[in-house]
């Protein structure tokens, strides 16, 4: 993984340079203000200042709160107070202005400005002066002359800088004057390319990449838009594209880009205002018009909120209704505009106005972090790996040199990509300079190379019959077994080839083990045995020959067979010269000969002798037995040697006479199971 800080020469960026809470509060126009601390635009009743023109707010980059904001002629701080030596007499009410923070400084920002005569100018702004109140530290400062009214900038792609980029009148040229923390560079880089303007209002906007460069011409003379390409790091501004426009359409004025770029949106305002939306390859595909109104459109501004915000006038009169776009990103009419989204004032209260304008603010995506914006891609970062760092292909060069932080030779070279091998697990510092337009800029990254931890799951092992086993990998975030698992520990208990592959991230290191089983130790002592203890029989039980140990339960004995007379289970467990178990267990059952003894006679008359019939027998397995009257009629039946005859039938004594029996009943003979059958004759008295 990539943990990257950009670096010019070796000057960090700091969080507040990258910081998104700098355009948290808008002051414009007359008494007019917009915070959107809580992610959305709403209307703040603070401002004391009353401008018909441009004007510029900044806030605090990590807090969000304001620091200050300025029409040009007067710098007013949070406190709502004219800032000390906060008056600018040679700033132009109608010109354009930019807040800029300072380069490498957490308290200073620049003012730029269009002065009185065409002059581009600035001043300097500490907020760490005067008890945190702040104060202009300079006066005017004059870089070039000749200018229309917009300006504007556009951060670096690399370094923390920026570029302050204006347009001269009655020519076609660009002027970008590069900006660091050692000041404002006085040669700016010309740039001769599209129209000739001879003056009028407008506006100039950056695109949020920081690759595109958009000015509007306010005149009824030549009213039009151009779209041009910008290098953020050599200050160029290249390749002119007209927008194209309806007859309907004059006086293109305000401009915004779509959060992602993707969209472009230009007012047409002055009677008859028309709000268009641009697509498509230098915005030049496809042209939908948003939104008509009688109103004029004025401003565009795209918010925190990714919103965009427009001013408005009505009937001439600046309004104080303020319409939206609530998702710009989105073809045609899903951009969804809003007609009156909020309003300036509240009831019994001052009029507020946005008199034609909303703040501007620089524009440009500056590289925060290499690998998280993409500038740098690395893939391989596992130790013995090939690791590729690559400059991503929407940065340009000059030539690159590459240290990859390991005591390697620095490589310089034409291509946007290097191989490297690191050959430890460790965070290496790398460097990408890249050098272009004169200057170089260094990228510097920390690139962390992984290997998941070396291990063993041991030598390929024979076990015997029955046993399991337990592998068991390293520590590591992902386990994968070529039986399925994905758990660090498997058990094992069949005979085959496992293999774990464990990873850290994407590094991965991997083993395997043969398993293999002995064949079971195989003891028969058979499944039972059977003795009669009237007999005295005596059983021998054999375990079997070649085993080194025997140990048979109950007896203890520890030899190969033992002789048994006892009824019982009988259990042994071998041992061979391996080490290996085996066992096996049989049963001693009594199984004497069956006899069943049938009286010829009984006498049920209650004196308590022979009063049931009742047949007896000793090792009887089952039992059946009828009882039949001399007509046949079945007068009695049993299941149980024990269940008795009482000589009656449902309940009624049977008379005296002879009753014939029939019995069929188990029993051993000979250690056989056999079934016998008898039948006989019972005499029946009273």
């Amino acid at each position: 993984m990539l943990k990257a800080k950009l670096l010019l020469g070796v000057c960090l960026y700091t969080i507040m340079v990258h910081a998104q809470k700098e355009q948290n509060n808008w002051y414009f126009g007359r008494y007019a203000a917009l915070s959107f601390e809580t992610g959305i635009a709403v209307p703040k009743f603070d401002n004391p200042q009353n401008s018909y023109g441009r004007t510029a707010s900044i806030s605090d980059p990590l807090t969000g709160n304001l620091l200050f904001y300025t029409n040009g002629q007067k710098v007013w701080n949070y406190k709502h107070q004219v800032m000390l030596n906060g008056d600018i007499p040679s700033a132009s009410p109608t010109g354009d202005l930019v807040i800029v923070p300072v380069p490498e400084s957490t308290s200073t920002y620049y003012l730029f400005f269009i002065g009185n005569i065409a002059d581009l100018q600035y001043v300097i702004i500490d907020m760490s002066k005067n008890a945190g109140e702040g104060e202009v530290i300079t006066t005017a400062q004059t870089i070039s002359s000749n200018n229309l009214k917009q300006v504007t900038a556009i951060y670096h792609q690399y370094a923390d800088a920026f570029w302050v980029i204006t347009h001269e009148q009655n020519n076609n040229h660009f002027k970008a004057h590069y900006v660091d923390a050692s000041g404002v560079t006085a040669q700016p880089i010309i740039s001769k390319v599209g129209s000739k303007p001879t003056g009028g209002y407008g506006d100039m906007v950056g695109s949020n990449q920081g690759n595109k460069l958009v000015v509007t011409h306010y005149s009824s003379a030549n009213s039009f838009a151009e779209v041009f390409d910008f290098d953020q790091v050599c200050g160029v501004v290249s390749n002119a594209f007209p927008l194209p426009k309806d007859p309907a359409w004059d006086y293109a004025y305000g401009i915004a880009f779509s959060p992602d770029d993707s969209k472009l949106y230009i007012t047409y305002s002055l009677q008859q205002s028309t709000l268009v939306q641009y697509s498509g390859v230098n915005f030049g595909n496809n042209t939908y018009p948003v939104a008509n109104a009688p109103d004029n459109f004025n401003i565009l501004r795209l918010g925190p909120d990714g919103r965009i915000y427009l001013s408005t006038h009505n009937g001439g009169i600046p309004g104080e209704r303020i319409d939206a776009i609530l998702n710009p990103n989105v073809l045609g009419a899903g951009c969804n505009y809003q007609k009156t989204y909020l309003r300036l004032n509240k009831p019994g209260d001052v009029i507020r106005t946005a008199q034609f304008e909303l703040p501007a603010f620089a524009s440009g995506r500056r590289v925060k972090s290499p690998a998280n914006d993409s500038v740098i891609i690395v893939k391989g970062i596992c130790k013995g790996d090939t690791t590729l760092i690559r400059l991503s292909n929407n940065h340009t060069y000059d030539s690159l040199t590459w240290n990859f932080g390991d005591g390697s030779s620095p490589q310089t070279t034409l291509t946007p990509f290097q191989k490297h091998v690191y050959l430890d697990a460790k965070t290496y510092s790398f460097t990408l300079t890249i050098h272009r337009c004169g200057r170089t800029f260094v990228l510097r990254d920390s690139i962390a190379i992984r290997q998941a931890p070396p291990f063993s799951l041991g030598d390929d092992t024979t076990l015997c019959y029955g046993v399991s086993i337990r592998l068991t990998g390293p520590m590591g975030e992902q386990y994968l077994w070529s039986s399925g698992d994905s758990t660090q520990t498997i058990i094992v208990n069949q005979s085959g080839k496992y293999s774990l592959k464990v990873f850290n991230g994407t590094c991965h290191e991997t083993d395997d083990v043969t398993i293999n089983y002995y064949p079971p130790l195989f003891t028969a002592l058979g499944d039972e045995f059977t003795i009669c203890d009237k007999e005295k029989e005596l059983v021998k039980l054999d375990a079997g020959e070649g085993f080194s140990t025997y140990k048979w339960t109950p007896t203890e004995d520890t030899t190969q067979w033992i002789i048994v007379g006892d009824l019982g289970e009988y259990f042994v467990v071998v041992k061979d010269y391996r080490g290996c178990d085996g066992s096996d267990g049989t049963t001693v059952k009594r199984r004497c000969p069956v006899t069943v003894y049938f009286p010829n006679s009984f006498s049920p008359n209650d004196d308590g002798i022979n009063d049931v019939y009742m047949p007896v027998g000793v090792d009887v397995v089952s039992f059946k037995l009828n009882i039949y009257n001399r007509w046949g009629q079945l007068i009695f039946e049993s299941n149980k040697l024990d269940h008795t005859w009482d000589g009656k039938l449902n309940g009624k004594p049977m008379p005296t006479g002879s009753y014939i029996y029939q019995a069929e009943y188990t029993g051993y003979a000979n250690k056989k199971l056999k079934t016998l059958n008898v039948n006989g004759n019972i005499t029946l008295i009273r």
